[in-house]
């Protein structure tokens, strides 16, 4: 194969446990023959990285980058630079794919949709692999629109649900950004912000992912370091002050919102970003986004009835 069709980009932290099950979901999609696979893992310090040379060994198509811990966000860019697939799909170590035509599906939904991208609902599951329901019970198949990913943002869709053209090739660092935003939490919401700037995103309610839900306070994997504060309120701010300078979209709302669980000596750093107009503008968007939320609540309501 001189050039993959698809680039499924997988991230791996202390993932001995499930990495085999992910790596095994995507062997199995039906446009397996026209993929490559790469992995980074960021400096796991359990059995991960042999499990992965095992398989790269195997297969001339998976493509292992194992190198120091630098964090989730910078791991994931420097996948999608390497991305050689027309089309790029996401895949967490510690999740793993149910439909065997996941990538023939969402590839099909961008060709016949105005979009750069999709993403696909998910199962979640528990430590112990219990079913806990959908990541999103509410949502309906449809093109997002730039309204609805500024203000929902990560609630929309899991990382391992995304599928998009490659944007990133030939882009020469101009979407880094979503490296550098957040060191842990800066990629996915900095990738549909991305997508949903550069072409729009379609939202698919059918799920075709598992997310494993591993909330543990001990624990090595994104979920766990948020639990114990790591992503907190302070960087999430900085994080959209980044977006708000790189993307043609406004996160007054966002930024106000980790401001007000801030400490109040961050006010200046606040007013410098997006001055007193910003502020005001940042109170209108909220009520705005309430008188939505209520319209949306009352005709749900409506249609039930």
């Amino acid at each position: 194969m001189d050039k993959p069709y698809i680039s499924v980009v997988m991230v791996s932290y202390f993932h001995e446990k499930y990495i085999e099950k992910a790596i095994e979901s995507v062997l199995a999609q039906t446009l397996a023959d026209k993929l490559e696979i790469l992995i980074g893992d960021d400096g796991s310090k359990d059995t991960t990285v042999e499990i992965l040379k095992r398989y790269e060994a195997k297969y001339p198509f998976i493509h292992v980058y194992a190198h120091e811990n630098e964090g989730l966000s910078a791991n994931v860019y420097e996948l999608f630079m390497l991305a050689k697939g027309e089309y790029i799909a996401v895949l967490e170590g510690d999740d793993y794919w149910i439909d065997n035509q996941k990538l023939e599906k969402q590839i099909k939904i961008i060709q016949e949709n105005p979009c750069v991208g999709t993403a696909c609902n998910s199962l979640k599951v528990d430590n112990d692999g219990n079913e806990l329901g959908l990541w999103n019970e509410k949502i309906r198949s449809k093109v997002l629109t730039k309204w609805e990913v500024q203000y929902y943002q990560t609630a929309l869709c899991h990382p391992s649900g995304v599928m998009f053209k490659n944007i990133f090739l030939g882009s020469d660092g101009k979407f880094e950004v979503i490296k550098k935003a957040s060191r842990m939490g800066g990629n996915h919401t900095g990738l549909i912000n991305l997508l949903a700037d550069n072409g729009g995103i379609y939202l698919d309610s059918n799920p075709m992912t598992v997310w494993r839900v591993l909330v543990d306070p001990k624990g090595k994997n994104y979920s766990a370091q948020k639990v114990d504060k790591f992503i907190n309120y302070y960087e999430a701010m900085h994080k959209y002050m980044d977006y708000n300078d790189a993307f043609n979209l406004s996160y007054a709302y966002h930024i106000y919102n980790n401001y007000r669980m801030c400490q109040k000596k961050l006010r200046k750093e606040l007013v410098d970003s997006i001055g007193y107009r910003g502020i005001l503008k940042a109170d209108l968007d909220r009520c705005k986004s309430k008188i939505y939320s209520l319209f949306n609540k009352f005709k749900s309501n409506k249609s039930k009835n």
